[in-house]
């Protein structure tokens, strides 16, 4: 999820009793457009609710779904359901207080993201910009922004392991993860075609010149392993104790029961959710910085290469050539399968 400069309003709503006045434990946080007034959100959420909602705080944001998502994933840990949480007063004044700390952050970043929007789709000029001390420096930033994103990640991937680990053969955790039989249904091979029908597809293909190029750092990406082999050991003694199955039927029909334990280790994957998503925005604004800095250069040396050049790429009309081919699309189907698969809640229902 990339820092979109889209703006909007951020709200925090919450409710009180109509006859007492008594006030709710639960806060909303959440967006609407800059077109649209906050009492317009607050009408549609009043709608049916028994109870009467009002505006706590709202706040213009220059990058409105990534400030709004931010926030989600601060205070996953308080989340009841959906976009409501149990905060109090002290944490909402904390929330926004985050919230105008990265919108001021992203609106210091606008003219960077902005250039890094206008040269993408711009051929680069065949020349590669000497470094100087201010793309060293940010070379050091974007390394360090890379690594911080992979530590944070393998954390939420450890308590991720871990409850599934706890799970054992049980289809899911009640209230914490969640059980899904997945059918992945039938459909057509197209790489098969391809393969077997190469003038049937040349029939059907276009071709479109775009500019394209992908930005490449000039170091290696940092994996696990260097940066923290305990922790890389310990994801990999989690993967290796969980129950193998792969499929519905490896799993028995009853949920596990929810152990302190258990309740432990989701408040420490739901407290992680925050960290990653931090360490994914400050990673998006360097590369944006980066991006900038490169401008219409093919790289920076010793920084990064973005060589964009103007290539032709071949478009296949899909529903044209299965419409037309009926045969070819039932030598070509791939077969159904059911596929279980488990979504650890990011929220606490409990």
């Amino acid at each position: 999820m990339t820092v979109v400069l889209k703006p909007g309003w951020l709200y925090f709503l919450r409710d009180r009793d109509y006859r007492t006045g008594e006030l709710g434990n639960y806060v909303k946080i959440g967006l609407t457009n800059f077109e649209r007034p906050v009492a317009d959100r607050i009408d549609d959420h009043q709608t049916g609710n028994p109870r009467e909602l009002y505006s706590l705080h709202e706040m213009k944001v220059s990058a409105i779904s990534t400030v709004e998502n931010y926030l989600h994933h601060q205070y996953a840990p308080f989340r009841v359901h959906g976009e409501w949480f149990e905060m109090s007063d002290a944490q909402i004044d904390e929330a926004v207080e985050k919230a105008t700390l990265l919108d001021n952050l992203i609106e210091g970043h606008r003219d960077i993201i902005e250039l890094g929007m206008e040269i993408y789709n711009i051929s680069s000029n065949g020349e590669i910009k000497e470094a100087g001390e201010d793309d060293l420096r940010l070379f050091d930033e974007w390394l360090g922004a890379k690594e911080r994103h992979v530590m944070a990640k393998s954390l939420t991937s450890l308590y991720r392991q871990r409850l599934l680990r706890m799970m054992g053969n049980s289809r899911g955790i009640d209230g914490v993860v969640d059980f899904q039989d997945k059918l992945r249904a039938a459909s057509v091979d197209k790489s098969a075609i391809k393969k077997n029908h190469p003038l049937l597809i040349k029939r059907y293909s276009s071709t479109k010149t775009s500019v394209s190029g992908v930005l490449k750092a000039e170091f290696t990406n940092p994996t696990l392993n260097a940066l923290d082999e305990s922790l890389a050991d310990r994801i990999k003694s989690e993967k290796e104790c969980k129950h193998p199955g792969g499929e519905p039927d490896d799993y028995e029909d009853s949920l596990a029961p929810r152990t302190p334990e258990i309740e432990d280790a989701h408040m420490a994957f739901l407290s992680s959710l925050g960290d990653e998503r931090e360490s994914k925005i400050h990673l998006d604004l360097a590369v944006d910085r980066v991006k900038a800095a490169c401008g219409q250069n093919d790289g920076i040396d010793g920084v990064c290469m973005w060589k964009r050049v103007e290539t032709e790429t071949e478009i296949i009309d899909w529903k044209g050539l299965l419409e037309e081919n009926p045969e070819i699309v039932d030598e070509n189907m791939t077969s159904e399968k059911r596929i279980a698969a488990f979504k650890i809640k990011i929220y606490r229902p409990y």
